[in-house]
């Protein structure tokens, strides 16, 4: 009867911290504590410092992607785009987790030029100390999505693949704050 007592303990532990884990995340309402990347902690691609206190005046998207999980979302991506909202009043930036990936730091720079070329209406940012994992409670590891209304606060958090449901509410939120 002990060996199945442990067992039971173990797992009632183990689901109080996937659920405590979880509280812990981005909630709406929040108003995250601003976070600055500069030095060793991260930059913008062109090597400035990023506030996080810049996410205020207009609805923004901020996608906080590990390297190996950057194809996900195409459609929610897809989605954004084919919405043209205005960039006066939506705004994006994608920070990078550097830490979570075995690729070269050199390569995904690279490639972050590229996409800051590609679409220079987009923030792009390093963070390379897992810092928006530890401050804001982001998934490590993952692709994870928060919009922000024009003060700052938390509308909307999302982690993994984002279905088409949320994509539709996501869209009307937004719109919502136009």
């Amino acid at each position: 009867m002990l060996p199945a007592l442990r067992s039971a303990l173990l797992v009632f532990a183990s689901l109080c911290s996937v659920n405590s884990a979880a509280a812990a995340q981005p909630k709406i309402g929040d108003k995250l504590p601003t976070v600055v990347l500069g030095g060793d902690l991260g930059a913008k691609v062109d090597g400035t410092p990023w506030s996080s206190e810049t996410i205020k005046d207009r609805t923004w998207i901020l996608f906080y992607i590990s390297p190996s999980h950057r194809d996900e979302n195409e459609s929610f991506k897809d989605a954004l785009n084919a919405a043209k909202f205005p960039r006066d009043k939506v705004a994006s930036v994608a920070v990078i987790n550097m830490a979570s990936s075995w690729v070269p730091n050199m390569i995904i720079e690279s490639s972050l030029k590229t996409n800051q070329q590609k679409f220079p209406f987009v923030t792009y940012v390093k963070d390379l100390q897992k810092i928006l994992v530890k401050e804001w409670k982001l998934n490590d590891d993952a692709f994870d999505v928060v919009i922000f209304d024009k003060t700052g606060k938390v509308l909307a958090h999302y982690s993994g693949e984002i279905t088409p449901k949320e994509t539709e509410d996501t869209l009307n939120l937004i719109k919502r704050t136009l």
